[in-house]
C-alpha cells in the first residue's frame, strides 16, 4: 500500500459495495499510480492489489498524531492535529484545526496548543459518503481534545511506536461514545539530521 496512491471510499452503503470495490481496483491504473510505479520500479509491472472493507466509524473528533515532532526529533514530544467530525479536514488540510504539542514523558504535559476556529466539519451522509456541514457556533472555538484525551492518545501512540520500532504517523478518531480508535498507522519519515 502506498499512502495516497489508491482511491479510498468512505461510508459506502452495502447496496453499492461491489461498484465501490471496482472503483478502488480501477485506481490501480490511474495516471499518478502508473507514473509512480514506473519511477519506483523502472517498469510497468502490475502489483497485486486487495481492497479492504471495514465498518465506518461515526467520529465525534478525528485527527493525526505524529509520534515525534518532525521538526525536533530529539525533543521527546508528539504533534497532534484534531478537528470535529471525520478527519478529512486534517488529512487534506482543508480548514482550520487544533494543533497540540505534548510531551512523550509521563504525565504527558501539554507543551503548546493552537486552537483553530473550526467553522466546518465532515460528517457521515445518510446516502453514503460524507458531507461538509457547519460546526455549531458554540464548538467553533472550543478545543477538540481535553487533557485526558490527549494523554490517552499519547499513551496509545507510544505503544504503537514501541511495537513498530519506529516513529509513527497515526490517523485516529474518538467515536460518538468516546472510544478511541486508531484508523491507520504507518512509519513517519523524518530526517535524523534535524
Amino acid at each position: 500500500s502506498y499512502a495516497g496512491q489508491y482511491k479510498t471510499l468512505l461510508n459506502v452503503p452495502s447496496s453499492v459495495v461491489l461498484s465501490g470495490y471496482k472503483e478502488v481496483l480501477a485506481s490501480l491504473f490511474s495516471p499518478q499510480v502508473l507514473s509512480y510505479r514506473k519511477n519506483a520500479w523502472g517498469e510497468q509491472r502490475e502489483p497485486a492489489m486487495a481492497v479492504g472493507c471495514t465498518h465506518m466509524v461515526d467520529a465525534k473528533v478525528s485527527g493525526v498524531i505524529y509520534s515525534t515532532d518532525p521538526n525536533q526529533v530529539g525533543q521527546e514530544q508528539m504533534v497532534i492535529s484534531a478537528c470535529w467530525g471525520l478527519g478529512q479536514l486534517v488529512v487534506q488540510g482543508e480548514g482550520e484545526v487544533d494543533q497540540y504539542l505534548v510531551s512523550k514523558i509521563y504525565p504527558y504535559a501539554l507543551l503548546h496548543q493552537q486552537i483553530g476556529k473550526k467553522e466546518i466539519h465532515y460528517v457521515l451522509s445518510e446516502e453514503g459518503g460524507m458531507v461538509l456541514k457547519p460546526v455549531p457556533p458554540s464548538l467553533q472555538n472550543e478545543p477538540c481534545l481535553d487533557s485526558s484525551a490527549l494523554s490517552l492518545l499519547v499513551e496509545m501512540a507510544l505503544r504503537v511506536e514501541r511495537h513498530m520500532k519506529s516513529f509513527q504517523d497515526i490517523e485516529w478518531c474518538f467515536d460518538q461514545q468516546g472510544q478511541l480508535i486508531f484508523l491507520q498507522a504507518r512509519p513517519l519519515h523524518v530526517s535524523r539530521d534535524l
